[in-house]
């Protein structure tokens, strides 16, 4: 767990960024084009955390149980980037686009590590012995726990890493004259390629270990159109997005620690397709209604990782296997294939539905507003036996909300009351999915009702 430690510090960051561009037609305006430059700097340092663990006496006498420890990041950050993108009008309904994006990037990231200071854990100026596992001999009779104990210098390290890609995208689009239903709007394909940089990962070792950029590439078959004398306003696509090195988190067991611990892993392929829809409509004078949806279908289709299961202390590890001494228990680090599972927390299906109106009176205006949303299959498991397991898997979200927005005559005081989870729905959110490093997991469950008020008021 963490606690607020007075050996914490709060983070001090800071950041510049400039961009360039040059924007501009030709051809008698049948060509448009921009391009630029773009430069990213952040410094981020003092950023010093403490973990806690207990502390709680075992019951072997003498014996006092506390797991710390502390870590200072020190991190600079630097991108530069330029792109260009051209738009050529081949007639009044058909367009074509095309752009390209190279970054260049690079990391580096500075780590300290602490350790607790045995000669400040008791309060009255004994001291305690560490005898490893987080166990200290002390003296029962006058040990006395000191919640502001010292921290002593482990070990620095530092690295970094440079990443670089290409980005490029090619659209065509055809846009809708007026006519009987289509007011305006368009329809079109779009294929493109980005990158999410890759970085430096604190576990599981101790030296800091580098995870790949993840890259995907995208294919969009869409429309955007106006109809009902613009009344109502309906997006609409179909997409298939194919991920390579997608950045996912693991358990792994840090060896310096001998303990449980999180790392970024590269997940060499997975792949997501599905359909969106986005409406607006105006039905009325000062009505306006939204219905959204999408249905998504992610799938992990190439991913080896590492699964933790408890050893069995009267044979060896099985072969491709290593195995961790945790003192109380032993825990074996295996291979593991966790292809064809689901992508975690991406619902196969969202539906949102909302209205509104907008009366006026000589008080202001007052604006009630009612919205419910549906979130159907979203898998919350982390490791493989959790997955596995089906217990992190919620089929159903559904949240009713109301709101009533009042707005002053001069727009300076602005008010609401509003309620949240109204039909008081429960069903979980996340938690804890790690059974296969401590044998238990937890769930973290959605708020329940809420009422609430708010007002502010503008100088």
């Amino acid at each position: 767990t963490n606690n607020v430690h007075p050996f914490s510090t709060l983070s001090e960051s800071d950041q510049f960024s400039q961009e360039f561009q040059l924007i501009g037609s030709a051809f008698d305006d049948r060509m448009s084009y921009v391009a630029g430059l773009f430069y990213f700097q952040e410094e981020t340092e003092n950023r010093r955390s403490v973990s806690l663990l207990g502390p709680f006496s075992p019951a072997i006498s003498n014996l006092f149980f506390l797991s710390a420890s502390s870590t200072e990041l020190r991190a600079d950050n630097e991108a530069i980037a330029a792109f260009a993108q051209v738009e050529w009008e081949f007639n009044d309904n058909w367009r074509t686009t095309l752009g390209v994006r190279y970054t260049d990037e690079k990391r580096e990231l500075e780590r300290d590590r602490f350790d607790p200071d045995p000669a400040t854990l008791d309060a009255n100026g004994g001291f305690a012995a560490p005898v490893g596992g987080g166990l200290y001999a002390v003296n029962n009779a006058t040990f006395e726990y000191n919640p502001n104990f010292g921290f002593l210098p482990l070990d620095t390290v530092n690295d970094d890493i440079s990443n670089d890609d290409f980005s490029p995208m090619a659209s065509i689009a055809y846009i809708f004259d007026y006519g009987d239903l289509i007011d305006t709007g368009s329809m079109y394909l779009t294929w493109s390629r980005g990158f999410l940089s890759g970085g430096l990962s604190e576990a599981p070792s101790g030296a800091l270990e580098e995870f790949d950029p993840e890259e995907v590439e995208n294919i969009e078959l869409g429309i955007k159109v106006d109809l009902l004398d613009r009344r109502l306003r309906v997006n609409a696509a179909l997409f298939y997005s194919d991920y390579s090195d997608r950045q996912l988190t693991t358990v792994v067991i840090n060896p310096q620690t001998n303990a449980p611990a999180g790392a970024t892993i590269n997940a060499e392929e997975t792949t997501i397709q599905g359909f969106e829809l986005e409406t607006t409509w105006l039905p009325g004078a000062n009505w306006l209604v939204n219905f959204n949806m999408s249905i998504n279908d992610g799938d992990i289709e190439t991913f080896d990782d590492i699964q933790l299961t408890i050893g069995d202390p009267s044979s060896a590890p099985d072969a491709g296997c290593t195995r961790a001494d945790l003192s109380v228990l032993l825990v074996d680090s295996c291979p593991n294939d966790r292809s064809g599972e689901n992508l975690p927390r991406l619902p196969e299906q969202t539906y949102f539905l909302a209205a509104q109106y907008s009366l006026q009176t000589g008080l202001g205006t007052f604006i009630p507003r009612v919205q419910a949303s549906l979130k159907k299959d979203i898998e919350y498991c982390f490791d493989a036996a959790s997955c596995a397991s089906g217990r992190w898997l919620e089929d159903e979200q559904f949240d009713l909300s109301a709101r009533v927005t009042w707005i002053s005559r001069d727009s300076r005081w602005v008010g609401a009351i509003y309620g949240t989870n109204l039909t008081e729905e429960e069903y979980f959110v996340g938690g804890t999915a790690l059974i296969e490093s401590s044998g238990v997991g937890g769930l973290a469950y959605n708020e329940p009702r809420i009422y609430g008020a708010e007002i502010e008021y503008s100088f």
